[in-house]
This record gives C-alpha cells, sequence and structure tokens, in this order.
C-alpha cells in the first residue's frame, strides 16, 4: 500500500481546512482501498471527519445517484414555482439566465433548519443559472450554480414545506393513468432515522421519499416516487372522480407496512455502520495503548541502561 491515500486521511484528521480537497481524492479511491485503509493508523480518527462510509456507498451504488438525480429542468421549474408561491422576485436577465435583486429575511432567518446547515444566503444574486454547461462559458463563469444543495434553495424549499405542509399533509388528488384497468391509491411518505448528535440534539440520519400503491385488494407494493410525471391531473368539474380520503385505520395499515419493509432495514443499515465505526476506533485505541505501552517500556530500559553504565564509568573513575 502507498502511503499517498493514508497521508491524505491523516491530513484531514489534524487539518479541518484542508478536508474539502482531501475529500475530493478520497473520492477517486477503489472501494477495495477503502477497506484497506481502515486497518491503517490514523483511520479510525479520520472518521470524525471523513465519511468513509457515504464515500464507498457513493462509488458502490453510483448508478443510482445518476438515475435518481433529478435534471436541470425540473430543478429550475421547482425553484421559479416556489418563487412565485413565496413572492420571492426571480428575474429574467437579457442574457437569459436569471437574478435575484433582494432576498427577504424570512429565508435568512437563524430559525430555519437549512440555514443553520447550510449557511446564510446571500441578500442579493444577479446572476443565477441551474445548469453546469452554462459555468463552462466565458461570460457565464461569474454565475451562481442554483442546486437542492444551494443555501437559497433549501431555505425556500424549507418555507414552502412550512406552507403547504398542512395543506397536502392529509389531502387527496385524483389523477388519471391511462395503463391502469382499475382504480388505485398511491400514498406518499418520508420515511426517517432519527437519532442524536454529540452534543445531544436531535438530527435525521437518514431519510427517504416512498410511494405506495394499493390495489382495490388491499395490496401494496412500492413504486417510483415520481410516478406522478407518468398520470394527468383530472379535471375538479368531473362528479365521477369523487374521492374519500384514506380512514384513520387505512393510514395507521399503510404506515405499519413501510415501518416493516423500509424503515426497520434503514434502521438497522445505521446501527450496523455505527457500530462498525465505533469498532474502528475502539481498535485504533487499543493499537494506539499499546504502541505508547512499548515506547514508554522501550524508553525506560534506554534509561536505565544509560544510567548503569554512568554508574560503571564513575565506579572505574
Amino acid at each position: 500500500m502507498t502511503s499517498g491515500p493514508l497521508e491524505m486521511i491523516r491530513e484531514a484528521t489534524y487539518t479541518q481546512a484542508a478536508a474539502d480537497e482531501v475529500l475530493e481524492q478520497i473520492e477517486k479511491l477503489d472501494p477495495r482501498r477503502l477497506d484497506e485503509l481502515e486497518q491503517a493508523t490514523g483511520v479510525a480518527l479520520a472518521t470524525s471527519h471523513v465519511d468513509l462510509s457515504g464515500i464507498r456507498c457513493t462509488q458502490a451504488q453510483d448508478y443510482i445517484s445518476q438515475e435518481q438525480r433529478l435534471m436541470p429542468r425540473y430543478v429550475e421549474e421547482f425553484f421559479k414555482r416556489t418563487c412565485e408561491l413565496l413572492r420571492l422576485n426571480l428575474e429574467t436577465r437579457a442574457d437569459g439566465l436569471w437574478r435575484i435583486p433582494y432576498v427577504k429575511e424570512e429565508f435568512r432567518s437563524g430559525n430555519l433548519d437549512a440555514v443553520r446547515r447550510l449557511g446564510t444566503s446571500e441578500k442579493n444574486y444577479p446572476k443565477l443559472t441551474f445548469y453546469k454547461e452554462h459555468l463552462a462559458a466565458a461570460t457565464h463563469q461569474d454565475a451562481e450554480l442554483m442546486s437542492p444543495g444551494h443555501p437559497l434553495f433549501a431555505a425556500i424549499a424549507e418555507r414552502l414545506d412550512a406552507q403547504l405542509n398542512e395543506q397536502i399533509r392529509t389531502g387527496s388528488a385524483v389523477f388519471f393513468d391511462a395503463d391502469a384497468q382499475e382504480p388505485y391509491r398511491l400514498y406518499f411518505f418520508e420515511v426517517q432515522v432519527a437519532g442524536q448528535t454529540r452534543l445531544g440534539r436531535g438530527v435525521v440520519l437518514l431519510a427517504q421519499l416512498c410511494a405506495l400503491a394499493e390495489t382495490a385488494a388491499g395490496e401494496l407494493a412500492l413504486v417510483s416516487p415520481d410516478c406522478l410525471n407518468d398520470l394527468a391531473p383530472a379535471e375538479e368539474s368531473l362528479p365521477i372522480l369523487a374521492i374519500q380520503s384514506p380512514t384513520p385505520q387505512e393510514q395507521q395499515h399503510v404506515e405499519e407496512w413501510l415501518k416493516v419493509k423500509i424503515q426497520f432495514p434503514m434502521l438497522n443499515q445505521q446501527r450496523q455502520q455505527r457500530q462498525r465505526e465505533l469498532q474502528i476506533r475502539q481498535d485504533y485505541l487499543k493499537q494506539a495503548m499499546q504502541s505508547a505501552i512499548r515506547e514508554a517500556q522501550s524508553t525506560k530500559c534506554v534509561t536505565c541502561k544509560s544510567a548503569i553504565k554512568t554508574n560503571k564509568l564513575n565506579s572505574i573513575t
């Protein structure tokens, strides 16, 4: 094993400022190399700053991320509609990009979880784009890339969730499915695994959007969360499409199904990962303690030998 990857991880351990650069290099490593690196000295400390498990998961399941990644045009359309609903002034520039002359304080408030996680957005954005391709052009290198990981994007998404939460949490709507042989229900749930930080603050460890289809016979099956893109909204004027929201008992049955089929495996995954990281730290501390003991014993022996040699010289003199 070469010392390059190990040194990178050690650097991330002791120098937090270099973590971003080190992470970029570590992400290029083969997942099998990461297994070897975890056995090397210093990796246990690095896990407090470098999430090796996340890197491995990203590399091993990259095709899933590519498949489920939102296309920029959908991100752009979502942002436009959200700005219109929340009355955030989003303007079109002459060059085809976007700008926001002023960001209201409600999107920069420290009460927002997005602000605490990602930081406070700027007071204005003179040049915005949703496409990485635009940044490659010499005329648009000063543009800001707007994406779900951006502080402003996260802030307006959180404000939208808060505003629509009560309206859609237990609401129902009718859609047409041209391929369906019989009516069926679609449920949408956000399944979470919650935990605590080292300081005892509650935090969501893992979250997943799940769509569940229920047939007329009551059979449940997972479907793609973006299934609504293949359906057509029904016109409200059609009386034959009147539907009833699920009863509390029906919703409880669906929730229990999700807990067993989805949430419990997610919980086990997080538990196994934390146990694995704990074992890495325990192994490191054990090796570090043994190394310190050996070093102390070696130093003591050298000191004793030096003292004996000095005494002999004094005796001869």
